[in-house]
């Protein structure tokens, strides 16, 4: 057993499992999570009153791979959300742009998701190159929240949402009569047998999905990052928001009432309905990689820092 100080300050508690808490503060499961629990992997970024930490890790033994005894509670509805990632030949992202994308997306008709789901429009790949373009779609469509209660349907449902992703840029890219080549699917709520063990990465993605490269994103204003490592002390995990300062929720309602603003938006108002509410702004926060590198703890090597030009996103 492992003695540790996990669960609040000042108190000492043998655990039957192996515990890595890169946050910073203390944290216990509740017992319906304990049995069969080999490992937890905390990274930088979670919240202390979630019952299950977002950004995290969570290995179990498994005793027969036909039998899987799925925990709904760890992923919850949120199985299968992630970002795929498309290129795309460069855009100038003048008004003429913006209303064609802005055409596209609602004649499209599909609906995203709500609240932190978004399409993020970028360019700078590859690093600190204005040459090529490239969308982000970040959702799980999986609107009526439906939740899987075994390892078949969770699995079901993760492969149906990165397909829909796809689905929809590749459309996306037909409507806008440019052609597009999708890059890289990110899966940051998913759930995989590996050997003998059962895998749940939450808010994490698994690079050994998208051939070692991952995606962090500070927001979806200051920028993501594309960098490349296999992660292999970490279970090829790592939190797909590290580095993010505050909430989508925060960071959205900043960029509403912003005077000087950060990137061009359109803010959906309702159902498949998007209205355009900043434009024509300046880039002040674009390429933070020292707040970016601030914000980081682990050695990687650095692909891209890629440049929001234009955010669409729903909204309730």
């Amino acid at each position: 057993m492992q003695k540790t100080l996990f669960s609040e300050p000042n108190f000492e508690r043998e655990i039957p499992f192996k515990v890595r808490n890169y946050g910073d503060f203390y944290y216990y499961p509740s017992p319906d999570l304990i049995p069969n629990l080999k490992e937890i992997i905390l990274f930088t970024e979670n919240t202390k009153d979630k019952k299950i930490p977002n950004g995290s890790v969570w290995v179990y033994s498994v005793d027969d791979t036909k039998k899987i005894n799925y925990n709904p509670e760890i992923l919850k509805t949120d199985v299968g959300c992630g970002i795929t990632g498309m290129i795309i030949p460069p855009l100038t992202f003048d008004n003429s742009t913006i209303s064609d994308i802005f055409k596209a997306v609602n004649e499209l008709n599909v609906d995203i998701g709500q609240g932190n789901h978004f399409l993020d429009f970028t360019t700078g790949y590859p690093k600190n190159r204005r040459e090529s373009n490239m969308v982000f779609l970040h959702s799980d469509f999986n609107k009526e929240n439906y939740l899987p209660t075994t390892f078949e349907e969770a699995k079901n449902l993760e492969k149906t949402a990165e397909n829909k992703r796809k689905e929809y840029l590749l459309n996306l890219a037909k409507k806008l009569q440019i052609k597009g080549k999708l890059y890289h699917n990110w899966t940051h709520n998913s759930v995989k047998i590996e050997k003998d063990e059962l895998v749940y990465r939450k808010g994490s993605i698994d690079v050994s999905e998208s051939e070692g490269i991952g995606i962090l994103a500070l927001n979806p204003v200051d920028g993501l990052y594309l960098y490349a490592s296999d992660w292999a002390d970490y279970r090829s995990s790592m939190q797909h928001g590290t580095g993010r300062i505050g909430s989508k929720s925060v960071m959205l309602d900043e960029l509403v009432s912003s005077k000087e603003g950060i990137v061009r938006a359109l803010m959906g108002t309702g159902k498949n309905v998007f209205e355009p509410k900043v434009r024509n702004i300046l880039n002040q926060t674009y390429n933070s990689e020292k707040l970016f590198q601030n914000k980081f703890r682990f050695e990687h090597k650095m692909i891209g820092c890629l440049i929001p030009e234009l955010i669409i996103y729903t909204k309730n």
